[in-house]
């Protein structure tokens, strides 16, 4: 006779790969998920045609995305003010896995204490970093408010792409505004 503990160690096992097999979805090749996606959804941060950021920043980030620039306002801001960036991107190969915006925004000459986080998902989350297409051009526009207690200043705005506790690193492009940490300065703002 059996031992019925032995056939539940036996069936467990085999029981779980068959519902996995059966229910899990089935993972698409990069080429399939990007044909899949309904760019529709993205229309107003996708372009096959290049626009003209504010500032020039002709960086590569791990060697499939370029920061073309960004667009950050002029005039300066007050405190609670609510502040609009946009990145201009594009990707240069296939992009392995979603990748994080980070965006520092830094009091020049002051401690990384008062730093401003604009953290983000590109596209506000609606449009994966490995799910772009080469030949696309992305307009990633981002809001942050101003904090009351932000000092006023001039700060420095650096942006860079991470995944968990990795960051892409700076591989190639004009690295007179780029630090030791991957990310580049792409311009500065005035808090008042």
């Amino acid at each position: 006779m059996i031992d019925r503990r032995w056939l539940f160690v036996v069936a467990t096992p085999a029981l779980a790969w068959a519902v996995g097999l059966l229910a899990l979805p089935r993972p698409q090749a990069v080429a399939a998920q990007q044909a899949a996606f309904d760019r529709s959804t993205v229309a107003d941060v996708v372009s096959v045609t290049p626009t003209l950021p504010q500032t020039k920043a002709d960086i590569t980030f791990g060697g499939v995305i370029h920061l073309r620039g960004a667009d950050i306002p002029d005039a300066a801001l007050s405190r609670g003010a609510r502040l609009g960036i946009t990145l201009h991107v594009a990707p240069v190969a296939v992009i392995d896995g979603d990748w994080q915006v980070f965006v520092h925004i830094d009091p020049q000459g002051g401690a990384a204490t008062t730093r401003i986080n604009a953290d983000h998902w590109p596209a506000g989350g609606r449009y994966r970093t490995d799910l772009w297409q080469l030949g696309e051009h992305i307009r990633d526009h981002f809001e942050q408010t101003i904090p009351r207690s932000a000092p006023v200043g001039v700060y420095d705005v650096w942006v860079g792409f991470y995944r968990g506790e990795t960051r892409l690193p700076v591989t190639s492009g004009d690295r007179r505004n780029v630090d030791t940490d991957n990310r580049v300065k792409v311009g500065s703002i005035v808090i008042e």
